[in-house]
């Protein structure tokens, strides 16, 4: 399996934003289709559905209208309510993928594969790779991948980072496989800002670096690019709708930091 040269994007390093994006129309909501199979351990195994999933991904595109255009090069942005859009639904302003799209020309195009309340692991109560959008990710076969799960998984009732990272292996492979031999990017998710009062809050919160970690040392693994959107967003909770949904101004800054990470990449 071909493995990407490691690319360590800090965020740290990033240009001050002086461009804002005029705001587009509201995405609709997007219909969850849970179709996909349990992921499997063994790589083998992992391998096989991936290409089972890829087949069920193209009739899902069909379904779902999707096109893609072969003669641009293709993102494919995979993850949560973060990648969604939750935090601009109401607001009629765009979802990261989408400002993504703006900056990175015509000559790119961006799908936006995120799921509301998905997790990476297969033990959660939402997995993303028994979603639909797994599948149909997988079917287009981009040509560039981000990849930025873990934010509901420090929400599950026992947070384990072992099995995470082993599981997010697992994930970067499945993309890793596919005959675009694509370059492929983990994100580490965006801070979180749970109110003072707010215990609970206050300790998932407390999982944010090691869920952080656990990231980086997949990306090292697989020799894929890391992007570090915490490190990024710490400080900055006027970004955010609530303690953890990008607003419009933060969507901005997250498609801005992203862009810079992989604007080498592109035509």
């Amino acid at each position: 399996m071909r493995r990407d040269g490691k690319k360590i994007c800090s965020l740290l390093a990033v240009l001050a934003f002086g461009l804002l994006l005029a705001a587009g129309a509201a995405q609709p909501e997007r219909e969850i289709a849970g179709v996909g199979d349990k992921a499997q351990n063994a790589k083998t195994e992992e391998n096989r559905d991936a290409v089972s999933d890829a087949d069920q991904g193209d009739r899902l595109l069909d379904s779902f209208q999707i096109e893609v255009d072969r003669n641009r090069f293709q993102i494919a942005c995979v993850g949560d309510s973060i990648t969604a859009g939750a935090g601009v639904e109401e607001t009629g302003e765009l979802p990261y993928p989408d400002i993504l799209q703006e900056l990175a020309g015509e000559k790119v195009q961006v799908h936006n594969f995120g799921v509301k309340g998905r997790s990476l692991l297969s033990t959660s109560r939402w997995p993303y790779r028994e979603e639909g959008y797994y599948q149909m990710s997988l079917a287009v076969s981009a040509d560039l991948y981000i990849l930025m799960l873990g934010s509901n998984d420090i929400w599950q009732e026992s947070w384990d980072g072992e099995t995470f990272q082993r599981e997010l292996v697992e994930f970067v492979e499945s993309y890793q496989s596919l005959e675009s031999r694509p370059k492929i990017y983990l994100v580490q998710p965006p801070a979180y800002f749970p109110a003072a009062d707010d215990a609970e809050g206050q300790e998932k919160n407390g999982y944010m670096p090691e869920l952080c970690w656990r990231v980086a040392a997949a990306a090292e693994e697989t020799g894929v690019g890391l992007i570090d959107l915490y490190t990024y967003t710490q400080g900055h909770p006027e970004w955010f709708t609530d303690e953890v949904h990008p607003n419009g101004e933060g969507n901005r800054q997250i498609a801005f930091c992203i862009y810079q990470c992989i604007r080498d990449d592109l035509p």
